[in-house]
């Protein structure tokens, strides 16, 4: 089948090019996707692998072209020795069983798939997850018979624009924690329905530990508003955006966990909501609604 070079919608395989395993486009993450996986394009914005449970995988891709482009997401799961054998895959179903999600960007823009593919069965891992972008100008790459294992895999997959994988470790099993809480008010003080984004920011912080927080008001669609546990990592941005009502007040519970002898809780640590208003020039800025310094305290031990 011949294969198609012009530019179009293009999934990388990792911010550096150090490797062929680890692309960021391929991004676990929450119920639905977040605009931070768009917007965040230069980050690696995936949670951590959740174990013993399914886990949500979404896809994104930048229009490297100068037109609309659209395409067809299949994302796959394979084991190491079956990398080179895509008979042996296994295919991800999104959660109404469908086998493919639509993907579309203006030029120069990033797409992510509207919904996860699930993950079933992660305590089975290591796994490799597979993203394919197809259409009928743009055919699924062939993958050569010669090719011998992951390395063999590596270097043709790092020739292909349309496909990428990332490889996941067999998750750490579950270790005692220490639960760390803070439970606040937000107050937006908005006129109207505005689309917020809710971040939580910290630049200490122990090692592996994690944060995750909720509201207890709901979104506009009567949806919880919240964010799972994210793994800490330097430089991360952990978000969840939500369209709320006029005059929106919550309470709102910042929990972090932390292995036993880790460093303990955090000394750098906030939440914030943000929000994109018109700005001069008619322009969209990104205004701070509210925003707190988390104060930290034990509720349990290991």
């Amino acid at each position: 089948m011949t294969q198609h070079t012009a530019p179009w919608l293009v999934l990388r395989h990792s911010l550096d090019d150090a490797d062929a395993s680890s692309s960021p486009d391929i991004i676990l993450g929450g119920d639905k996707p977040q605009p931070g996986y768009s917007h965040n394009y230069d980050h690696n914005v995936s949670a951590a692998i959740a174990y013993d449970k399914d886990n949500n995988v979404y896809v994104r891709a930048m229009n490297a072209s100068e037109d609309f482009a659209f395409g067809n997401v299949s994302v796959y799961l394979s084991t190491l020795d079956n990398l080179t054998s895509p008979s042996f895959w296994q295919r991800l179903l999104t959660e109404d069983k469908q086998t493919q999600q639509a993907i579309g960007a203006g030029p120069g823009e990033v797409g992510v798939t509207p919904a996860p593919f699930i993950w079933p069965d992660v305590e089975k891992a290591p796994w490799c997850v597979i993203a394919v972008i197809s259409d009928g100008s743009h055919p699924v790459p062939d993958m050569p018979h010669w090719l011998n294992g992951q390395d063999g895999f590596d270097k043709w997959i790092s020739s292909q624009t349309t496909m990428a994988y990332h490889f996941y470790k067999a998750p750490p099993k579950p270790v005692p924690s220490e639960t760390y809480a803070w439970t606040g008010v937000i107050d937006l003080q908005n006129k109207d329905e505005q689309l917020v984004t809710f971040t939580i920011t910290s630049t200490q912080f122990a090692k592996d530990a994690q944060v995750s927080f909720i509201l207890d008001s709901k979104d506009v669609n009567s949806t919880v508003i919240s964010m799972g546990n994210r793994t800490l990592s330097t430089g991360g941005v952990y978000s969840t955006s939500a369209k709320v009502s006029p005059g929106f007040q919550s309470k709102v519970t910042v929990t972090y966990l932390s292995l036993p002898d880790t460093g303990g809780h955090p000394l750098s640590f906030s939440l914030s909501a943000t929000a994109e208003v018109p700005g001069p020039g008619g322009l969209n800025q990104t205004v701070e609604l509210a925003s707190f310094d988390v104060g930290i305290k034990s509720t349990s031990g290991s």
